[in-house]
């Protein structure tokens, strides 16, 4: 991560940039990490925000009313927020290869849950919490086929005995 002095009196802290490893773009890293998660966003097909009248997508919302401006203008038309925990496992993955040394390799979550589930596809023993399945999933069986509009039954094809619980 590269440090920038402060060009305004107004902020007198430091900022950190990170380079995406994508596109080059420097991302300013202001907030714990969002503005380095919303830019490794756009480089992932899973975005946050779909269109409630037709198919389209967006990252960010403000993105989403102009397409409403523009393509359904003088209807009742609303973000649907996509958000999920498969996704947002998906978006963390994303976020580690755009940002490598960046600091976005810090633990997803402390360990609450110590009990640990058997992924039924590899056989390799995770922890238990939501996070931790889902993060699983993502990292090793992205290139499966995963319907991240039903995360609990994605969960369940490959944590069955964690459903129980």
């Amino acid at each position: 991560m590269i440090s920038i002095s402060p060009s305004s009196v107004v902020d007198s802290k430091p900022k950190e940039v990170a380079k995406c490893t994508e596109c080059s773009s420097l991302i300013i890293n202001t907030n714990g990490r969002r503005n380095l998660m919303n830019h490794a966003m756009l480089h992932c097909a899973e975005k946050r925000f779909k269109c409630s009248l037709c198919a389209h997508t967006s990252v960010q919302p403000r993105k989403l009313n102009y397409h409403f401006n523009h393509s359904h203008a003088g209807s009742a038309a609303e973000p649907i927020d996509l958000k999920n925990d498969l996704r947002e496992a998906l978006w963390e993955q994303w976020t580690k290869k755009c940002f490598l040394n960046s600091g976005t390799d810090e633990k997803r979550s402390k360990k609450v849950d110590t009990r640990q589930s058997q992924c039924g596809v590899c056989a390799k023993n995770v922890s238990s919490d939501d996070r931790s399945l889902f993060a699983h999933i993502v990292d090793e069986h992205s290139e499966e086929n995963l319907d991240y509009d039903d995360p609990q039954g994605v969960k369940n094809d490959y944590f069955p005995s964690s459903s129980s619980r």
